[in-house]
């Protein structure tokens, strides 16, 4: 049997209007139980109390709304920024949850003057940058030690700013005398080249090599050239490393240049979302996660959950075309469904 709303429950559910939007249930102590959106508000609120839920915690959620509030919008676009705000906000009990990620690592630019590189467990909201998160320390570490033998990067936790390098506060430890660090912390290496390494290592871990492959190349024939046979076997290292990061696969031969691939999974013991970023033709990054349903969700549901957690952290102008296995509505990137004889090419 169905739960139908009171009286004063159809009275605000009277006042809502078949517009584009966002709806939020909550309970009898004003805390919201689910946040959800909507081309059209009215009929999507109505459809939790007309029709015949078979699930025990929908029922639960009906149950327990005692009022409703809506905002109206002009896109989808802005229903689905504001819906992804009150999420992270409130963190509904009955919204869809995918399996924390605070024990995969990333790895961090520090928000310094001489930035460290390093892996960690934990975000902080400090400025800092964060690229992630990965599914396992072995691969961060061998991305950590790449960018290390590519460029030299301090290990030490002193405030290296510009007034105490300039001042003369520190010494040369044993890290620049054994060639693992050039010294920035006595003004050995100035700030300036010590960044240039930084960006390069963003860019690699942004996916971005095909440029820098291409400028170590020239460096390296325009060593050749001079015969310093030394200084260009060390710029071919550095190209044999950054070819090494880049992972094999087949996106390459199916002329994906860039795009972020999802696909759910469903086991017997529950459901996951496996995410590939495609960047410049290679894979840079994998990750699967639980998925943990709370509505009976559809695989439409799961998988644009999975989007707005993965995509919405980054300008809007930056999120790269989506591969799903299923069409969705998302409004901020062109979503494409592969060909029944392509899926083998992108899915597990």
């Amino acid at each position: 049997m169905n739960h139908l709303p009171g009286e004063e429950l159809k009275a605000s559910i009277a006042l809502i209007p078949n517009k584009p939007g966002v709806y939020e249930f909550y309970d009898a102590n004003q805390k919201i139980l689910y946040v959800g959106k909507a081309k059209k508000l009215k009929k999507r609120v109505q459809s939790y109390f007309q029709k015949e839920q078979t699930s025990a915690r929908l029922k639960l959620l009906v149950k327990k709304i005692t009022s409703i509030e809506f905002t109206t919008v002009e896109s989808d676009q802005e229903a689905f920024l504001l819906e992804n705000n009150l999420i992270k906000e409130h963190q509904p009990k009955y919204n869809i949850q995918l399996k924390d990620d605070k024990s995969y690592p990333y790895i961090v630019i520090r928000n310094e003057p001489i930035p460290r590189l390093y892996f960690t467990r934990r975000k902080v909201q400090d400025g800092s940058e964060y690229f992630g998160p990965y599914t396992g320390v072995k691969h961060v570490r061998a991305i950590v030690n790449l960018a290390k033998e590519l460029h030299p990067l301090r290990t030490c936790k002193l405030d290296l700013s510009p007034d105490k390098i300039s001042q003369g506060k520190y010494k040369v430890c044993l890290e620049y005398h054994i060639g693992n660090c050039l010294a920035p912390c006595t003004g050995e290496q100035s700030a300036s080249e010590y960044n240039e390494g930084i960006d390069t290592i963003r860019k690699i871990l942004e996916g971005k090599t095909s440029n820098i492959i291409d400028a170590l190349i020239e460096r390296r024939n325009q060593a050749t050239q001079e015969l310093n046979f030394e200084q260009a076997h060390y710029y071919q290292k550095k190209i044999e490393k950054i070819q090494e990061f880049r992972m094999p696969s087949l996106v390459e031969n199916l002329g994906i240049e860039q795009a972020d691939v999802y696909q759910i999974l469903h086991k017997e013991h529950g459901s996951a979302i496996h995410h590939i970023k495609i960047r410049e033709y290679s894979i840079i990054f994998s990750t699967i996660n639980q998925v943990i349903p709370k509505l009976h969700e559809d695989d439409e549901e799961l998988l644009l959950q999975a989007i707005r957690k993965f995509t919405m952290a980054q300008p809007l102008e930056a999120i790269p075309p989506i591969i799903a296995p299923i069409d969705l509505d998302f409004p901020f990137a062109p979503v494409n469904v592969p060909e029944r004889g392509e899926k083998t090419g992108y899915f597990l």
